[in-house]
């Protein structure tokens, strides 16, 4: 096979191979990300390495300012790469999918881009050979340790591996026999290999993984229990039932950090039903300036807090009867019911409200020196276990526990098994009898509940107080917008253990997600920022020195780059043919990114009237933040211009259903959403 066929052949391939990754995060262009191998393999046709380097620096550009969707600077561009470092490196490798994909994107890019200078100088069979099983391998670990969807991104990799490795066998035996090199007739299903992984990637949207063997299961289901989907609601405190999977919407909130969001707290389990039995006070609190807190803090006062003020607003149908909340709020913008047993917070008709919060920060040194204690007599409730529980859990949590010096320190022990050891899967066999006994001894499959409740009686079983939090996770951040959307999805289960001298601290045993806890382990503020959210490493966990590793990727540059050479030296096309095809090819890659960045920034009608709304705003508001959802920046603009009301609230709801309606808008609604902007513009000030 000629060399420009090769490359492209080992392009195409190694495009599979990123599928997973690219599509992993919310980006907007997951396709054309991933068709970054496709990309430099044609840079590879150049034969002096100056154009060669500059074909890959362009490509690498254009695909980041896709990811980010506006145009790379190198002073936003050194600042992320050093945040998204800081943050790989502080996170477990079982965690690094919670890294946000904003600032993932020049780590992914810069990672795939040394995978290709493996690929792009193979030259044997048996490297070829090697690479297709180490391909195999990260596939598979990608789907089982970080949930990526890699179904039919590794049926495309091993389908074209196999086209690949025949390819190589077959070349091998041409040169041994001195025979000529194969012909593009030779191949007559290039065509559609070619497309496969271009197909694959507009056919797997971002979405988390899926088992093509459930699908008549999850059909069944639906027909059985239509009721029975994620979010929260009536029976969520009900353990064993299987659900569906729902992308309804449920609320946006404007935050600069991901939060879980608290709906209740339950300590009562009866084997199949999480409650809280007996009278609970309530008191109605109405919007003041008072900073006392609205619930119990479950933090003991020493443990420094961060206040956080975000905007909360309802995008499902029906308004707001439960009030999500994070850490210990201190004020609602609406009169609220507080339930002061299960610190549950109702209201009625709200559709939009203004938390203030303090949310405590939790040094990693004193979750890890705090030893176990005597629980104070008051906490009996959240050491009570049901009478059908197995004495084996009891027996498996000591053995889980044995080395441990401390709570924090068992239940990170107790989570690892979980993490390694049971399956997450929203189909699970109807409970019979304690869900606790048949999740950990029978099943060994589940969601949020089973995990979570599991660990909560293993903690219990060991003296140590833990109850049951229910709500929401972090959700989905939109770049463009700077908030976090909230789906039915999203709905989401985690436990409190109590640890002397800290209170209560949120722990999240369930695989796949991140922490509900702010760990702080130095005291400076700037840390405090950076690792909001973070999970704690264990202590065994090996540390990443930087210079070693620039080292070894300075070595696998250079034995890159010496294989591609020998490869270069093999196969040589014809000049003609080979700048013509980089010319052809690099001008329409730069021409579909550039045309689509122009796009997406001039055309899009909500997106630009957005920009221009932002940008009178700075102008006539006196400095307001751009940082803001439609409806904040409609109730900041209507407290300097309150005559605009008429044509102020048509405009945020249009805009609402731009950006977090699954549907597009309407010609007519573009045209109406163009009228009103202009209208604004031209009234007088």
């Amino acid at each position: 096979m000629n060399a420009w066929r090769r490359l492209l052949l080992l392009g195409v391939w190694y495009c599979a191979l990123c599928w997973p990754f690219v599509h992993a995060g919310v980006y907007r262009h997951p396709a054309l990300l991933g068709l970054l191998g496709l990309f430099l393999s044609v840079g590879e046709l150049w034969r002096h390495w100056v154009w060669r380097w500059l074909h890959r620096l362009l490509v690498l550009y254009g695909e980041l300012s896709l990811a980010w969707d506006h145009w790379v600077t190198l002073h936003w561009l050194r600042l992320i790469v050093h945040t998204s470092l800081y943050r790989l490196l502080a996170l477990p490798v079982s965690r690094w999918n919670q890294i946000h994909a904003h600032i993932a994107a020049p780590l992914l890019l810069l990672a795939t881009f040394i995978g290709w200078l493996f690929v792009a100088g193979l030259s044997t069979y048996g490297q070829a050979t090697a690479w297709y099983i180490a391909g195999t391998f990260v596939i598979v670990v990608s789907h089982i340790l970080w949930k990526l969807p890699a179904e039919l991104a590794l049926a495309g990799y091993l389908t074209l591996g196999l086209v690949v490795l025949a390819d190589f066998h077959q070349d091998s035996l041409s040169h041994n026999a001195h025979r000529a090199a194969l012909t593009w007739r030779d191949y007559p299903l290039w065509g559609m290999i070619f497309l496969l992984p271009l197909v694959l990637g507009w056919q797997m949207p971002a979405r988390p993984p899926v088992n093509p063997l459930n699908i008549l299961r999850h059909t069944a289901l639906a027909s059985r229990q239509r009721s029975a989907t994620t979010g929260y609601g009536p029976g969520v405190t009900e353990i064993g039932h299987s659900l569906l999977r729902s992308r309804a919407l449920e609320f946006v909130v404007h935050t600069t950090h991901p939060y879980y969001w608290q709906a209740a707290t339950y300590t009562y389990f009866n084997g199949n039903r999480w409650s809280n039995p007996g009278s609970g006070l309530s008191y109605v609190a109405t919007p003041t300036d008072s900073a006392l807190p609205l619930v119990n803090p479950y933090y003991q006062s020493h443990v420094p807090t961060v206040t956080m003020t975000t905007l909360i607003t309802d995008l499902a149908p029906q308004d707001f009867t439960t009030l999500f909340y994070t850490g210990v709020p201190t004020r609602f913008s609406v009169p609220v019911t507080v339930h002061t047993r299960s610190d549950h917070i109702v209201a009625r008709g709200v559709w939009q409200y203004l938390l203030h919060a303090k949310v405590p920060i939790y040094r990693l040194s004193a979750l890890q020196s705090a030893r176990f204690a005597a629980p104070p007599p008051t906490l009996a409730p959240d050491l009570q276990v049901p009478r059908n529980l197995s004495f084996r859990v009891h027996r498996l949590a000591k053995r889980l526990t044995q080395t441990a010096t401390g709570p924090w320190e068992a239940a990170l022990l107790v989570k690892q098994y979980l993490d390694s050891h049971y399956q997450y899967s929203l189909t699970i066999p109807p409970p019979h009898g304690n869900v606790v006994n048949q999740f950990l001894f029978s099943s060994k499959k589940g969601y949020c509940d089973q995990f979570s409740t599991a660990f909560i009686m293993m903690m219990r079983t060991l003296h140590i107080p833990a109850r049951w939090v229910v709500g929401y996770d972090s959700g989905t951040f939109q770049p463009a917008r700077h908030d976090y959307v909230i789906r039915a999805f999203d709905a989401h289960a985690w436990a409190q253990i109590w640890i002397a001298h800290l209170g209560w601290v949120p722990f999240d045993p369930t695989p796949g997600f991140s922490s509900p806890i702010a760990v702080d382990s130095s005291l400076s503020s700037q840390a405090i920022l950076l690792r909001q959210h973070l999970v704690p490493t264990a202590p065994d966990t090996p540390s990443v020195h930087l210079p070693a590793l620039a080292q070894n990727l300075t070595t696998t540059v250079a034995h890159s780059r010496q294989r591609s050479s020998r490869q270069r030296s093999q196969f040589k096309p014809s000049k003609a043919s080979r700048v013509v095809l980089v010319l052809l090819l690099a001008g329409m890659m730069l021409g579909a990114i550039g045309g689509l960045l122009w796009w997406n920034r001039r055309q899009s009608t909500p997106d630009l009237v957005w920009r221009k709304l932002q940008q009178i705003s700075r102008r006539r508001l006196r400095g307001s933040e751009h940082n803001k959802t439609p409806r904040q920046w409609g109730r900041e603009w209507l407290q300097f211009f309150p005559d605009d009301g008429p044509v102020i609230w048509p405009l945020v709801q249009l805009l609402e259903a731009a950006f977090y309606s699954q549907k597009a808008l309407s010609e007519k609604e573009q045209e109406q959403l163009i009228a009103l902007w202009r209208q604004l513009r031209h009234n007088p000030r």
